[in-house]
């Protein structure tokens, strides 16, 4: 089945009212058994169960039927308890008087999905601190019953962060995702959003408004990730554009005051014929070489990049060979021992994803050309 045809079917089930479920009654078993791991491998079973009523889930095949209802029960837990310990975080952090804000998934659960926590999976907490506060931060994680082992060594002086702390709950379901910083893609000039963070820690808030929101979905479905988040970030900006509660002109200013300029007018030419758009950001609609159908393939495509298809330059390629090779690629700060094991282990694992992907779909890799050549147009 290839890529595209799964796309087209999930844009006909996320938007079209009139959905025939006889066209998932058409497909042949193995094409059924496909479409369904794509849903799940995309973290959207909930979604798509709503979509397509019972009758619909059903004609997929009882076992189809089966994993897609255990799946979004599962990811139901992990998201109920990620909010149950956001709580808690916020909380110690507070006493402490560490500041502190979530991005992300917490708030569309706070503004958005509050009476629906199914239907929007959060698979970790993300949360932004001041550099100065991260091993305090870490600190309260483990009082918390967070396994923060990987960053027992870190020390205050001379510290480098090559990734983000996730350091994961003792009962297997909470996760956090320690921020100091909300970096852009390393295959752009321009790789930070730090005004954004900075204005966002500045406001003593620990959850971000709508508006603000808004921007950090923007910004992170898009030049952040390589335009790879998958159908959730079309879920989030469908639910957007049909929240009473969210003050456009606000949002409006905050897209040109930090860049965003070029991703929202790719955002409004794939909602444009889907739904009503707010008029004031019809002034962001550009002309583009883009058509719909190519942004659908690669907005509800599968999370999963191959970085081989970043290169375009030199800078591009010496890029891809730090991913290989260099420590800051590979481990999680400068104070971890980066030994051979580390080396081989990394290699292997890039040159399966990047050159013998599982379970490839055709025409995906199609896909991560097109993420990468959208990521670089001006």
């Amino acid at each position: 089945m290839h890529v595209h045809s799964i796309t087209k079917l999930l844009g006909e089930i996320f938007f079209n009212n009139d959905f025939d479920i006889n066209v998932l009654k058409s497909l042949n078993q193995k094409e059924k058994d496909i479409f369904t791991n794509y849903v799940s491998q995309c973290r959207v079973e909930s979604y798509v169960l709503k979509s397509i009523g019972s009758i619909g889930a059903k004609s997929l095949g009882r076992n189809n039927y089966l994993k897609l209802k255990k799946n979004a029960a599962i990811r139901t837990i992990r998201t109920l308890e990620n909010i149950r310990f956001s709580k808690k975080i916020t909380s110690a952090l507070s006493a402490k008087k560490i500041m502190h804000i979530f991005l992300k998934g917490i708030n569309m659960h706070k503004h958005i999905y509050q009476n629906n926590h199914d239907l929007r999976p959060i698979s970790d907490i993300d949360i932004l601190v001041k550099k100065e506060d991260l091993i305090e931060v870490i600190k309260v994680s483990e009082e918390l019953g967070f396994d923060i082992s990987r960053w027992k060594t870190i020390k205050k002086d001379g510290l480098e962060l090559y990734k983000s702390p996730n350091p994961l709950h003792e009962n297997g379901q909470a996760q956090l995702d320690i921020h100091i910083e909300i970096k852009g893609s390393i295959y752009q000039d321009k790789i930070d959003f730090g005004l954004f963070a900075k204005d966002l820690i500045l406001s003593e808030k620990h959850y971000c408004s709508v508006e603000d929101l808004f921007i950090n979905c923007v910004f992170h479905g898009t030049r952040q990730s390589n335009y790879n988040v998958g159908p959730i970030f079309i879920i989030d900006l469908w639910h957007f554009f049909h929240y009473e509660s969210i003050n456009w002109n606000i949002v409006s200013k905050k897209i040109k005051k930090y860049g965003l300029e070029k991703e929202i007018s790719y955002i409004l030419k794939y909602f444009k014929n889907k739904t009503d758009l707010p008029l004031v950001l019809n002034k962001f609609e550009k002309p583009s070489d883009v058509i719909e159908s190519s942004l659908n393939t690669i907005l509800l495509a599968k999370p999963k990049n191959s970085s081989i298809f970043s290169i375009y330059s030199i800078d591009g390629l010496k890029i891809l060979a730090k991913k290989f090779f260099s420590k800051k690629f590979i481990k999680d700060h400068n104070f971890q021992k980066f030994t051979f094991i580390d080396f081989c282990n990394n290699f292997m694992h890039l040159f399966r994803k990047n050159l013998i992907p599982e379970n490839k779909l055709e025409g995906e890799i199609s896909v991560s050309k097109a993420r990468f050549k959208l990521l670089r147009k001006k």
